[in-house]
C-alpha cells in the first residue's frame, strides 16, 4: 500500500477475511494516519527531547539523507 498505493484483488479480499471491513478500513486508515505523522515529524526534522529515553533505538540528532546528485 505505501509504495505500490494499491493492493492487488488477492492480497484485498486476504485482508478483508481476516479483519473484516470495518478491521480492514481501521488498519488503512491508521496506515494513513501514522504516515500523516511520519511525514510531518520527518519534514520538520523533530528530534527527540534531549532529557527522555528514547522508546527505540536512539535517533537523536540524526538528520535528513540527501540522496548522491540531488543536492
Amino acid at each position: 500500500m505505501l509504495v505500490e498505493h494499491f493492493v492487488d484483488d488477492e492480497t484485498f479480499a486476504a485482508g478483508l477475511a481476516e479483519l473484516g471491513e470495518r478491521g480492514l478500513v481501521d488498519l488503512i486508515g491508521s496506515l494513513g494516519n501514522f504516515s500523516m505523522l511520519a511525514m510531518l515529524l520527518n519534514t520538520f526534522q523533530v528530534d527527540l527531547q534531549p532529557d527522555r529515553d528514547p522508546p527505540f533505538p536512539d535517533v537523536r540528532g540524526y538528520g535528513r539523507v540527501v540522496p548522491a546528485g540531488s543536492a
